[in-house]
């Protein structure tokens, strides 16, 4: 059985205790310090064009909103200084164990809790997301072809995407 299924995320999340909300929300705090979409260690023009014009108001929304200095990394040795204690982490605290769950699950599949949030709070669908995780990979596509090995992993991805959407109605 999938670890993204209905059942397993209902599971993972009615077992959760004190500690374990806090060691998530820890994690999840040391993934916004490299957050993908942040991420431009590359010099192609035109994918940095797609990439700033599809992420920067999700960015600006999210800096806002939490009140968060986050910056654009340019190497892998860069990432962002977040505090243990800001208004993003106390948004986190306040999640029920299921909400928790989600965010946490989808920030270890995509990488990024910005866009991971945004899901969550239902600005994005499971379909933009998976669009907006995948720009780099749609790029390259663009210029290499779309292979079928990639097409399955590109439907096993949105099969979970969609599985964490239904968990979330629940």
């Amino acid at each position: 059985k999938s670890p993204y299924s209905i059942l397993s995320l209902s599971f993972f999340s009615s077992d959760l205790d004190l500690g374990d909300r806090k060691d998530i929300i820890l994690k999840i705090s040391k993934f916004l310090e490299s957050d993908t979409i942040l991420f431009r260690n590359f010099d192609d023009t035109e994918l940095l064009n797609i990439m700033d014009m599809r992420y920067k108001d999700y960015i600006s929304q999210f800096v806002k909103k939490f009140n968060i200095n986050l910056k654009i990394l340019n190497n892998f040795n860069e990432s962002n200084k977040v505090s243990k204690k800001n208004n993003f982490s106390s948004y986190l605290s306040t999640l029920n164990n299921f909400s928790l769950t989600a965010i946490y699950k989808l920030c270890c599949i995509t990488n990024s809790v910005i866009l991971s949030y945004f899901f969550l709070d239902k600005k994005i669908n499971y379909k933009e997301l998976f669009d907006l995780v995948n720009i780099e990979n749609k790029f390259q596509q663009n210029i290499w072809g779309y292979v079928d090995e990639q097409k399955k992993i590109d439907s096993d991805l949105l099969k979970i995407f969609s599985d964490i959407s239904l968990f979330l109605k629940i």
